[in-house]
Parts: structure tokens; C-alpha cells; sequence
């Protein structure tokens, strides 16, 4: 099995930031963003070093602030993807993809018909 794919929880917030806003991010506000979180901006660099070199976000652009630039930083990996990611990373295979399909339209569907759920996932599928 190959080493799992895993961005520390601290990563994954950042990632949520980015998937929520759903548009390009300086580290400027990303700081304002996450204030919840008490991160300063040179943490914030740091990991948007780390989540760029494992492939998540790539620069997009600058923005002027005052007389300075920042980078702006946009996702390269949906949610989705991401989860994808994960779960290959974790051994989830072929074999093992009817059994994880299933589990996740449980979760995700909850009380509705899985059947029903499914088929109206293959429907967006085939557009």
C-alpha cells in the first residue's frame, strides 16, 4: 500500500477557506478569513508553501496592497477530489469501490432512497 495522502488539519482548514470562498486568496485574507483560527500571516505562508508543494493551491496572480504585491492563490483540488485522493491513498481500490460508493451516499443522502440518490448522480454523470 502507498503512502497515504494526508494534509495536517491545520491544511485542511486553510483548503475549507479556499473551497468555501470559491475564488483567488493573498495571505492577507486568508489572515482576516481564519481569524477564528489565531493564525498569523507567516504561519499562513508557511502552509500555503506546504499545500502548494503537495499540489493544492498554485499561484494565480498578484494583488497590490499599498505599494506592495501579493500572490494570489487559487485551489487545484476540489473537495471532491481531495476526498477521492484520500481514499485511493488509503487503499480503497477496485475491489473496495461498490462498498465505499455505498457508504458514501449513505452518509450523504441519509434517510432518502439510496437508489434513487445514486441514479441521480449518474444522471449529473452523464450530462
Amino acid at each position: 500500500m502507498k503512502k497515504p495522502f494526508v494534509l495536517t488539519p491545520s491544511e485542511e482548514d486553510l483548503m475549507n477557506i479556499f473551497w468555501v470562498e470559491n475564488r483567488p486568496l493573498t495571505s492577507v485574507e486568508l489572515t482576516e478569513l481564519s481569524k477564528d483560527h489565531g493564525w498569523n500571516q507567516e504561519y499562513i505562508l508557511n502552509m500555503l508553501r506546504s499545500i502548494k508543494k503537495k499540489g493544492m493551491v498554485e499561484v494565480c496572480g498578484t494583488v497590490q496592497y499599498n505599494k506592495q504585491y501579493a500572490r494570489s492563490f487559487c485551489y487545484c483540488v476540489s473537495r471532491a477530489a481531495y476526498a477521492a485522493k484520500l481514499a485511493a491513498s488509503v487503499g480503497i481500490d477496485k475491489a473496495a469501490l461498490a462498498e465505499t460508493i455505498n457508504e458514501l451516499v449513505k452518509n450523504v443522502c441519509q434517510a432518502e432512497d439510496t437508489v434513487a440518490c445514486v441514479e441521480e448522480v449518474l444522471q449529473e454523470l452523464k450530462k
